[in-house]
């Protein structure tokens, strides 16, 4: 369980950080009153990180609810459409099961978001099949977890 704190700390901050850059870069258009940055995120510490950094700035649409699994996880009608819509989509990129299985297609109803990898510059380590924590966390997470007790957060 430490483990999985320890990968969503990471995954928090990853996301705060590239948040802050592509708010702070002018990247997107700079949102006026009532003209909201629509982002898209797979899972919810991405949804916390992104509302409380963007504020009121952002509309965020969470892809996998809590308590749904990203392995079997199908999206609604309602969120495609806000894929549609989106600006951006911040992606775990570490292997997450809902994003090798569907980010084809939201990209296709969407060719223009930018998509941000929030995994980017971060060594994953393969732990061979084996779970830290002897649970039934995902292979994805547990990677992200294992690259936190190896020394790799220089990002941060």
């Amino acid at each position: 369980m430490r483990t999985l704190s320890k990968a969503i700390i990471a995954l928090a901050v990853m996301t705060v950080l590239i948040t802050a850059v592509v708010l702070g870069s002018g990247m997107l258009r700079s949102p006026s009153s009532g003209d909201r940055i629509n982002t898209v995120v797979t899972i919810v510490p991405q949804q916390e990180i992104v509302e409380a950094i963007g504020g009121e700035h952002v509309s965020v649409t969470l892809m996998v609810p809590a308590g749904q699994d990203p392995h079997t996880y199908e999206p609604t009608p309602g969120q495609i459409m806000a894929v549609s819509q989106a600006d951006i989509y911040f992606e775990v990129g570490s292997g997450v099961e809902f994003e090798l299985t569907k980010m084809s297609t939201l990209t296709e109803v969407n060719p223009n978001m930018a998509i941000i990898d929030c995994s980017k510059n971060i060594t994953l380590l393969d732990l061979g099949g084996q779970h830290a924590d002897g649970g039934g966390q995902s292979r994805s997470m547990h990677m992200m977890g294992r690259t936190l007790t190896s020394g790799s957060l220089h990002l941060i």
